[in-house]
């Protein structure tokens, strides 16, 4: 399971305002949040090793959805928070999303790269042996 050790702290606006917090600022970190617990509840309940396609499809979509939501600039944040067992999930859809071409290859190249990076090769080597897909 992904661990999340920070907290929301509001930001001050800049200049001074009668508001005592920005908004803007503190809904983009919220929704940023909740996409990485999204992930993270989307890793802990993959459907591997089950037979039914449709759900296994259909999984995958929110998955890759929790994923275009992270931008690319907390790609490491979100990594850096993963255990080993999550990545080696996250890294088989990364792996099954490249299957087929489409307008996010590049950035599952990029959480590739990070995840490799982070927990290794190690990894891929179990990914790519595990008969348990996604």
């Amino acid at each position: 399971m992904v661990r999340y050790y920070y907290q929301i702290i509001p930001q001050r606006c800049e200049p001074p305002t009668t508001q005592r917090f920005c908004t803007p600022p503190q809904r983009s970190r919220r929704k940023v949040i909740g996409a990485m617990a999204d992930l993270d509840t989307l890793l802990a309940t993959a459907p591997a090793g089950s037979k039914d396609a449709a759900a296994k499809q259909t999984h995958a979509d929110q998955v890759f959805a929790a994923l275009d939501k992270i931008a690319d600039s907390k790609i490491d944040v979100t990594i850096d928070a993963m255990t080993p067992d999550a990545g080696d999930v996250l890294l088989k859809y990364v792996y099954k999303g490249l299957e087929t071409p489409s307008d996010r290859t590049a950035s599952l190249f990029r959480w590739q790269a990070k995840l490799a990076e982070k927990f290794g090769v190690g990894s891929i080597v179990r990914v790519l042996s595990d008969r348990k897909t996604v």
